[in-house]
């Protein structure tokens, strides 16, 4: 990979951290009973880059998500890693979002500030003083459990 220079910051919306490693795949060789066989192997491209999480610089921890901003990373590596991992839930849902300058990295969480991540705390139903979660995510904890005659000995 040739790095002309040019640099990209990350905004990354998960709490740990993330480490990304870009591969391709080369043909290698396989032992077996019968004799070798030609199978891909994946081979490393390029140096790891860590990628940080919001919750990796505060003393206690951070109920509520937000983009952490991690400066310098080369940019086709991370451009790279973006277009092989584009169905993964960090780009498609916008946790990980990357810009040439910091200022396009900023309007890019303003724009998607409004939107749901699936990383935010569960909302209680105030109706139910607490106790139940209304949360789309949690459909199950607002059903009551049926027992039909079949499930009973």
């Amino acid at each position: 990979m040739s790095n002309n220079g040019k640099t990209a910051v990350v905004g990354l919306k998960y709490p740990n951290g993330l480490l990304i490693q870009n591969y391709t795949l080369v043909d290698g060789i396989e032992p077996s009973p019968a004799g070798s066989r030609t199978v891909k192997v994946a081979q490393k491209i390029g140096p790891a880059v860590r990628l940080r999480g919001y919750n990796e610089t505060m003393s206690t921890p951070l109920i509520v998500p937000k983009h952490e901003k991690s400066f310098n990373i080369p940019y086709e590596v991370i451009e790279l890693w973006v277009r092989d991992h584009r169905d993964s839930d960090l780009v498609q849902n916008g946790l990980l979002l990357f810009a040439t300058t910091e200022a396009e990295l900023d309007a890019m969480i303003r724009d998607r500030a409004a939107g749901a991540c699936g990383l935010e705390p569960l909302a209680a139903d105030p109706k139910q003083g607490g106790a139940s979660v209304s949360d789309p995510r949690v459909p199950v904890l607002n059903r009551k459990m049926q027992v039909g005659t079949a499930d009973v000995l």
